[in-house]
């Protein structure tokens, strides 16, 4: 400083140590970068798609990074497990073990990740799809926004990426309902092709349609009843208009995800006491409140940006798979006694379209864009918390099915999964009987099991002398296993056991009951 004020005497004026540049010049220069990027977004639309698929990506993939190499979710052991069986069956139309049971699940995922487990473990390959899946989908809404927007413009479409992204509902179909993450990315993808083209004008329009409505029934129930909703209209603008490439579409998309709901369940009606025969799905459900709650909660900051938007545009696919998916969430309120199995896999399947919705609504609501960045900074509240776990939301949370407080693993067992693994040759001749928390893990460690012999219980206080009996006479087994269950080590609390004991080598929780006139050596 002393030195500055001699200079400045010597010299009688101000030293200019560099002329520039000066804070206008990196203004002006922000400003000229600025209006590059706009024009570039503006010729280059697939930019936004891009920008968009990254930030996704990245929000996803972060609490990956967080937990590695833990699996997300409560479901995604399972996922694993199944990929594997699989692989071990290849068919895609046969009934695989599925949380205590054989299932005829929704084949495509399995048919598209198979391949790879050939290169990458499945472990790894269920750390990177979620986010792959989810930077899919929120490319598809900003595209989809764009699409069905008159203005076009580039920027709604980043903002209906990026509410997408961030908005919790979304986020939880990530966090471990991965055939319905696929789902959505395929629905999104139909609704947009539909959108663009109104209807099939060439063979290969017919095609790509007829295939996007296929893989929407392969990829999940929710889906597949989206799918079946645009095949009925395609089918009945197509009878309208007389044309007929859109009405085979239509009756072929039709088909097919009626033949694959029935396929899924088993049978093509249910039976509801109070009722009579249903299509397959319904049942009766006095869950009313639980749906208006999760309506709420749920929807309560973009439902009404959505409405808005489908009174005032043209996307009529986009508006009649939305109403339909809401309309079936919110069936236990609507119809009780004939209402939608798992009503909230559709409320919250809906959520993809109304976030894309809402953003035009939103647009369309406010000229002030300081309105519209508090709205989105409210709205990505919860979903800033669920992925990052800020505990801002618990009792959000508990108004909303299946939701966790967090996009973390779920209990982890590992040290169950690695006795499992290590010690193959001592399931081969006998039964497991596991908390389904510890069941996932189980299933990691053995493929395609058979259901008799691998029971998963729900409740861990729920294993009874007449359970263990029955699964001892119906499968003729000397030993039992039994996993992560409260049991008395009392023998003579069940009548057929001559000796329970906890494995040695194994973790505390695992139990080895031995049937009454057999030993084994331990």
């Amino acid at each position: 400083m002393l030195i500055a004020n001699i200079l400045h005497i010597v010299l009688g004026g101000v030293i200019i140590i560099k002329e520039k540049p000066a804070f206008c010049d990196a203004i002006n220069a922000l400003h000229y970068c600025t209006h590059i990027v706009i024009h570039v977004f503006e010729k280059h639309i697939v930019l936004v798609a891009i920008v968009v698929g990254l930030f996704a990506f990245t929000f996803r993939f972060i609490p990956e990074l967080h937990w590695w190499p833990l699996l997300i979710g409560w479901d995604t052991p399972e996922y694993v497990a199944h990929l594997l069986d699989f692989r071990e069956k290849l068919n895609p139309f046969t009934s695989y073990y599925w949380m205590g049971g054989l299932r005829n699940t929704p084949p495509l995922l399995p048919m598209l990740l198979v391949p790879f487990t050939y290169f990458v473990d499945a472990w790894y390959l269920f750390k990177f799809y979620p986010s792959i899946a989810y930077a899919f989908m929120a490319s598809l809404s900003a595209i989809l926004a764009m699409e069905i927007d008159e203005r076009r413009k580039w920027w709604i479409g980043l903002l209906s990426g990026f509410l997408t992204t961030i908005y919790v509902l979304n986020l939880r179909i990530s966090w471990d309902y991965q055939r319905q993450l696929l789902g959505s990315v395929i629905l999104l993808a139909t609704i947009l092709v539909l959108e663009k083209w109104r209807e099939p004008k060439t063979p290969k329009h017919a095609l790509s349609v007829l295939l996007l409505l296929v893989a929407c029934g392969l990829s999940h129930e929710v889906t597949g009843f989206a799918g079946f909703i645009l095949s009925l209209v395609l089918l009945y603008h197509g009878l309208k208009n007389r044309n007929t490439t859109t009405s085979i579409v239509g009756t072929v998309g039709l088909t097919v995800n009626t033949v694959l709901e029935i396929w899924y369940w088993r049978r093509p009606y249910s039976f509801v006491s109070t009722v009579g025969v249903l299509p397959p799905g319904l049942v009766a459900s006095y869950e009313g409140d639980q749906a208006l709650s999760y309506l709420v909660a749920g929807y309560g900051l973009i439902l009404p940006l959505a409405l808005i938007a489908m009174s005032k545009s043209r996307a009529r696919y986009t508006t009649i798979v939305t109403i339909a998916l809401l309309v079936a969430g919110i069936s236990p309120m609507i119809a009780p006694f004939s209402s939608v199995t798992t009503w909230y896999r559709f409320l919250i399947g809906a959520t993809p379209l109304v976030t894309t919705l809402a953003t035009i609504g939103l647009v369309r609501a406010t000229s002030d864009w300081r309105v519209l960045v508090a709205y989105l900074l409210i709205a990505s509240l919860p979903g800033l918390s669920f992925a990052y776990g800020y505990n801002w939301f618990f009792t959000y949370y508990e108004s909303l099915r299946e939701f966790p407080p967090r996009l973390a693993p779920s209990p982890v067992y590992m040290d169950v999964y690695e006795f499992f693994k290590n010690n193959k040759e001592l399931v081969e001749n006998t039964v497991i009987i596991a908390w389904a928390d510890h069941a996932r893990y189980i299933h990691l460690a053995i493929r395609n099991p058979d259901p008799a012999r691998f029971i998963w219980i729900s409740n861990p206080w729920d294993l009874t002398n007449d359970t263990i009996c029955r699964v001892i006479e119906q499968t003729g087994v000397e030993v039992v296993i039994i996993v992560g269950l409260h049991i008395d080590t009392n023998t003579t609390q069940y009548t057929c056991l001559e000796e329970l004991k906890t494995l040695s080598e194994g973790p505390s929780w695992i139990h080895l009951a031995i049937a009454k006139k057999h030993r084994i050596s331990s």
